[in-house]
């Protein structure tokens, strides 16, 4: 089976890495749904659609023989679901950019696509994945010498399904039109042996739990499953001082917001490259009208080719 993780796009507990080292104490965190206007009202209904331009920074310095370009947009949507008398959120993301790949002057370009969902307990049940689908229909760029512009990349599509009540996790492979071939599923299953010391998250959910950590909070640690890796990786996060600017906001309205970039990686041996978020702080409790959004991400592509920027275009409630 192919299966690969996705450097360029929003795979982070797949492919970054970052500062080893461990803990033997409790640093659960007390998260809070601050993405709402009133945080202090858990089960109230809830809907945000969030609206990014995706653009490609490149490193003028890399030293690969092509060069690379990514243009499109990601959205979000969260909203409450009831299951069996609990409200429970669902979070859906969608990723759909042009990949350029330019070797000697000749192109290729791939429309790639990531879409995911995963439900997900509110706080009061410390945001508890309950499942998660990814489909992923993407190219990666290649090291090395190349010959054609063919060889710059590769290309990836399957699909990833975890189940937390069953602790499993289905990787799939697809064909060319997006249909699962079943033969090619391989399941595996998964524990967290440190969820008493440290809260448990599914990959797809990780930005939308940066908006539920206090402000009074500026490090901590995430658990989280990588069925490429086959293992429960530890997130590791940090948030620096408050900054202000002014980014577009509700309906697109531009939005003087202040924000803590936050720093992303992998607790592991070998360290890489990490994220860079940048999450809206909150004005008050009960009327939060930064909704604790994320506002801008940065996101490192392999071989140092340059940097993937997510940078928020419109928001709604």
């Amino acid at each position: 089976m192919k299966m690969k993780k996705l450097v360029p796009i929003l795979a982070l507990v797949l492919g970054l890495s970052a500062f080893s080292g461990c803990t033997n104490t409790d640093q659960k965190i007390a998260f809070g749904e601050y993405w709402k206007l009133n945080a202090l009202t858990p089960n109230d209904q809830f809907k945000e659609a969030l609206v990014y331009d995706v653009a490609f920074e490149a490193n003028a310095t890399n030293a690969t023989d092509y060069t690379l370009d990514y243009k499109g947009t990601y959205t979000t949507n969260l909203a409450t679901v009831i299951q069996n008398g609990e409200t429970t959120y669902v979070y859906e993301t969608a990723l759909a950019v042009t990949a350029t790949y330019n070797f000697k002057g000749v192109k290729s370009e791939h429309q790639d696509v990531v879409l995911s969902k995963v439900q997900f307990r509110g706080a009061t049940g410390a945001l508890e994945p309950i499942r998660s689908e990814k489909y992923v229909k993407s190219t990666s760029p290649t090291t090395g010498s190349h010959v054609n512009v063919t060889q710059c990349f590769q290309e990836f599509h399957y699909t990833v399904v975890n189940d937390y009540a069953a602790k499993t996790s289905v990787v799939t492979d697809c064909d060319k039109d997006g249909k699962a071939l079943p033969a090619t599923a391989e399941t595996k299953n998964f524990t967290f042996e440190d969820s008493d010391k440290y809260n448990v998250i599914d990959n797809e959910q990780l930005f939308i739990t940066l908006h539920a950590v206090p402000d009074t909070v500026t490090t901590g640690s995430l658990l989280c499953y990588s069925p490429f890796a086959n293992l429960t990786q530890k997130i590791d996060f940090t948030f620096a001082a408050a900054e202000g600017a002014k980014f577009p906001f509700i309906d697109g309205a531009e939005k003087q917001i202040n924000y803590r970039p936050v720093t992303i990686t992998l607790d592991q041996k070998n360290p890489g490259t990490s994220q860079t978020a940048w999450i809206a702080t909150m004005v008050n409790s009960h009327n939060n009208s930064n909704h604790n959004v994320l506002l801008r991400l940065e996101t490192p592509i392999a071989y140092d080719l340059g940097t993937m920027v997510y940078s928020l275009k419109t928001a709604s409630y």
